[in-house]
Parts: C-alpha cells; structure tokens; sequence
C-alpha cells in the first residue's frame, strides 16, 4: 500500500508529465500556425481568398475560434469592417454568420476591435462576464447570439503593416476552458505579423491586377479608335496618289522640272504616309507572336534611305548627320523585312534630329557583335529621364520633359519600330541621359552577302 508521500509525489510527477506534453503539443502547433501564417504571406492569392484563410487560424486549445476585421478606407480615424468569423462547431455557424453580418464592431466602443484599432496595442480579458457581454451587445438579438456562443476569454490582437494597423485578429475562447496568457500573446502576434503582411500584398496584387486591366481596356479602346482611323485615311490618301500619278503623266499638261520635284515629292510622302498608317493598323491588330518573312537585306542601303528622307529637317535645323565610317555597312546584311526595316531605322533617325539642339549632331554607327548586327542612332539632344526610357516603347506615351511635349508626334512611333523589331527576332533598346542625348539600338540577326550565300551553295 502507498504512503500519503508516495501518492502525492506519484501525482505531482503526473502533473509535470501532462505539462511537459501539453507545452511539446503547444509547440508543435505553434509552429506549425506561423508556418502556415508565414507561408499565406507569401503566396500569390486574391485578396478574398486570403481573408478567408486568416479567418481559419486559431490558437492550438480546444473551441477557440476567430473573427476579423479590417479598416474600412485609409487613415487611422476610418471604422472597422467586419470581414469573417469562422466557428469551430456547425451547430453555431448560424450565431457565427449573424455576428458577421448583423453587428459590425462600434468605431468608437472602449474595448475589442476598436480600442486594439485605436491603439495598436494587444488587448487580452481573460473572462468575458455577463455584464460585460450586456456592455458589448447592441441589441436583445445581439446579446442572444453572443449568449448563444459561449464565450469567455477573448484577444484581439493588432494587423500591423509599415507602422500602421490595418485591422484585428481576434481570438475567442469558450467559457470556463482555457484562458488566453502571455504565451498565446505571443503565438498570437506572430500569427497576425504574417496575417498582415499576407492581407497588404493581397491587397497591392488586387490593386496591381485592377490597374493593368484598367490599362488594357484603355489601350484596347485607344487601339481600337485607331485602327478605325486609320482605315478611314486611306480613302484620300488613294486619291492624292491617284491625282499625283496623273500630274506625273502629264495628263494636265507637260511639267517643268521643277513641278516634276515637287510631285516627286507629294508621291514620295504619300507612299511613307500610306506605310505609317499600315504600321497603325499592322500595331493595333498585331498578334504578339507573329513574325514578319526576312531575307538578306545591306544595311548601307536601309541607312541611305534614311538619311535622304531627314536630310533637309537636319539642314533645315543645322543638324550634322553622320555615320562612322561611310564604307561601313556595305557588306554587311540583316536579315529583315526590306520595307520595315527602312521604317525602323527613319523612325530612329528622325527623332534624333527631332530632339537634337540646332546645330548638333547625329552619329550613326554599324557592328558586328556576335551573329548580331548593331545600328546605333546617337544625338546629344535632350535626352530622356531614367524613369521614362521604357514607357517611351509604349503607345500613345511621349517623353515627360516640356521640350519632348512640344515636339509632333502620337507616340506610336517607338511603339512599332520595337515591335517591328522583335517580329523580325530583332530588338529596340535605348540608353539615355537627360539633358545629355540618347543613344536608340537596333539589333537584327545577322543575314549573309550574296557572295557568301553563293559559297554555301
């Protein structure tokens, strides 16, 4: 038979051994809750489905369950917004969903949601009495419902991004089991530093997602007006050719020479104005992953042209155009589009002596790297800010300094000389300094001679 000592050391030894497995059993689902509250921060989820996940983390004791509410608008003085409840038991999922739906937290109510709000600072009642139930209820229905979910310990712990609370993650425990301490505090608040995190970049996703498709739909509507645009500049753009082609033929009369120029001229801008309204609509109805037919095209030829088209704007504004070494370019080919690749390379020509200060200069330089071939179209104009080299590849988008604002232009031109590059397996790139000139690239696979093509045969 065992003394009175023996017992009472036999149960205190008991004791410890329920403690040790409780705190172990603790631990383990501690661990695994700022797992998995780590893990929701860090996953790429809407926001409705990230309220829905928060709102299923508890606190590893028997019934607690949770409720969470977010700032309704920005600032410290906007009201709470009751955004889930999530209970255990289905027997009291309708109490649950009445707490959610029919009593959103007072903004200015001295305890829970709105002082933590208030405050930022972790509130714990170790038992909720009954009177401080009546306190809290708004109404008979809502004592009713908080009655009806047996509640007893409760902690509301603040949502905190960027030293700014967002919201609360409240924990509730039923009457009589166990009593919220300084260790579920600090579980508590580890779960809610995930939990805030997880919300603030659903939110920056959501808000990411909204704008992208508000951009897509404007750039869709813009594409769209466009396209119909510039369908319908066809029209007198056949006629001016057909009445230019009539003045050629000396169908009103002999020309002089001097009128032949001209005509040359309006057929001649008549042909790059038909080509750019084809890039618009070739822009606006482009599928990103078609490619363009190439074949062995001279650079030198594609640079010729674009000079004698920019020739008199340069000297008008007396602007130097030069290219490296004018032999350069003679043996070396591209493989190109032979029509698009004249529209890159006027495109870039163009604005250099556009944005270029009268009395400068535009270098014009061609390399061989690699299987590559390299135009580089330099100006020590303005120059363009860090923060616009690639919106200046958007359409409809111009450079943001006063100087690029007051220059002609829709912002298309950048738009369509890139994605008539990478139609080509080709690219479009920039690099630039306010106030110090740009340099534009074009890079274009490689195409062979017609003497080296005729060795490999």
């Amino acid at each position: 038979m065992n003394s009175p000592d023996t017992t009472e050391l036999r149960s205190r030894l008991i004791e410890r051994l329920r403690a040790h497995e409780e705190r172990a059993d603790f631990l383990s689902n501690a661990s695994r809750l700022v797992t998995d509250a780590s893990t929701l921060a860090t996953s790429a989820r809407g926001l409705e489905e990230t309220l829905e996940s928060i709102a299923r983390f508890t606190l590893p004791h028997p019934g607690v369950w949770s409720i969470l509410d977010l700032r309704h608008g920005d600032g410290p003085s906007s009201p709470p917004r009751r955004v889930a409840v999530s209970h255990p038991n289905p027997s009291l999922h309708g109490a649950a969903k009445a707490l959610l739906e029919g009593w959103p937290p007072p903004r200015d109510h001295h305890n829970g949601s709105p002082l933590v709000l208030r405050t930022g600072q972790t509130t714990i009642i170790a038992q909720l009495s009954n009177e401080a139930l009546a306190d809290i209820a708004e109404s008979r229905e809502h004592l009713a419902a908080l009655r009806a979910l047996d509640i007893g310990t409760v902690m509301v712990v603040p949502l905190r991004v960027r030293n700014e609370t967002i919201g609360s993650l409240t924990f509730v425990g039923l009457r009589g089991g166990h009593g919220f301490d300084e260790r579920d505090r600090t579980l508590a608040e580890q779960i809610a530093a995930g939990a805030a995190l997880a919300i603030d970049n659903a939110v920056r996703a959501d808000e990411h997602a909204k704008s992208v498709a508000a951009a897509e739909t404007v750039l869709a509507n813009r594409l769209a007006f466009m396209s119909s645009l510039s369908h319908g500049l066809r029209t007198p753009l056949h006629a001016i050719f057909g009445y230019a082609e009539l003045l050629a033929n000396g169908i009103g009369g002999s020309l002089t020479g001097h009128q032949q120029h001209d005509v040359q001229r309006i057929q001649a801008n008549e042909r790059h104005l038909s080509n750019l309204v084809d890039s618009v609509i070739a822009f606006a109805c482009w599928d990103d992953g078609e490619n363009l037919l190439t074949e062995d095209v001279p650079v030198h030829q594609a640079l010729t042209n674009a000079r004698r088209a920019t020739e008199s704007n340069a000297a008008a504004r007396n602007i130097v155009e030069r290219v490296s070494d004018p032999s350069i370019g003679h043996d070396i080919y591209v493989r190109a589009d032979p029509t698009r690749l004249d529209e890159i390379l006027l495109q870039l020509v163009t604005n250099a002596v556009r944005f270029s200060h009268p009395g400068g200069e535009v270098a014009v330089d061609v390399r061989v790297v690699g299987e590559c071939v390299w135009v580089r179209v330099t100006d020590a104009g303005v120059g363009i800010a860090e923060e616009d080299l690639e919106l200046v590849f958007q359409p409809f988008v111009r450079g943001r300094n006063a100087y690029a604002r007051a220059q002609d232009g829709r912002g298309l031109g950048l738009a369509i000389s890139r994605k008539l590059a990478r139609s080509m397996g080709g690219e479009v790139s920039v690099v630039s300094e306010e106030g110090a000139g740009s340099t534009f690239t074009l890079a274009l696979p490689r195409g062979r001679a017609p003497r080296e093509s005729a060795l490999l045969v």
